[in-house]
């Protein structure tokens, strides 16, 4: 006995009004639904009314999606100019940073080489040369026993040696310029066999500094 299986299909056609764009959306919504994969894109360019260049209103405008619009724009150039704008402070800083590193670099030099020029004197104070060519020193018994050696070596080389002075900077680096150093020696108070060197700034300089140091003669060793 012999079976036919006999197998129907039916399809329905529809035409989609794509030219109006309220029926061109219900169209889509209702692609969108099937479960056959549907290139709708493809399927819209089909019609010559979807190619056509036509004006739109601004509400129109405003209902479009996708690309970059003013206000995106707007936000996008003012957040630029916060960055921008803070990059070029942060630059700014960090070249004035720069600057007043290589300016109190220069400062320090300046005092180091000029307290070299203060610790030749104080070594070369009382000093004698024996025959046999040996440094040794001769320094007032007096100011030895009465522990006054800080004021004696002052007295005696008050020229070389002045109480209140300013750093010459004339052969100083360019970033030196405007800046005054000023240089006072005393006798240490509390030993007056000592004696004491401050270096300060002025007020108007840039860069303001502050350094002392103490120093000893070697004349004191050689007290009897």
């Amino acid at each position: 006995m012999d079976t036919t299986i006999t197998t129907s299909m039916e399809l329905e056609l529809h035409l989609l009004p794509l030219a109006h764009s309220e029926a061109g959306q219900a169209s889509k919504q209702h692609l969108g639904k099937t479960h056959d994969s549907v290139d709708l894109q493809a399927l819209l360019a089909r019609s010559s009314d979807e190619t056509e260049s036509f004006e739109l209103s601004l509400e129109e405008l405003d209902q479009l999606t996708g690309g970059v619009g003013l206000v995106d724009a707007m936000v996008s150039s003012s957040i630029l100019m916060v960055i921008v704008g803070q990059s070029a402070s942060l630059f700014g800083d960090s070249m004035n940073a720069i600057s007043n590193s290589r300016m109190r670099d220069g400062i320090n030099a300046a005092i180091s080489a000029d307290l070299e020029l203060v610790r030749h004197e104080v070594a070369d104070w009382a000093s004698a040369v024996q025959v046999d060519g040996q440094l040794s020193y001769a320094p007032d018994e007096v100011s030895c026993s009465a522990g006054h050696l800080g004021e004696t070596l002052l007295d005696e080389k008050a020229d070389e040696l002045p109480v209140a002075s300013t750093i010459d900077l004339t052969s100083a680096p360019r970033t030196l310029k405007g800046i005054k150093i000023n240089r006072s020696i005393q006798v240490d108070p509390t030993n007056k066999n000592l004696i004491r060197i401050s270096y300060t700034t002025s007020d108007e300089s840039t860069i303001n500094v502050k350094q002392n140091t103490t120093l000893s003669t070697p004349a004191q060793g050689w007290c009897p």
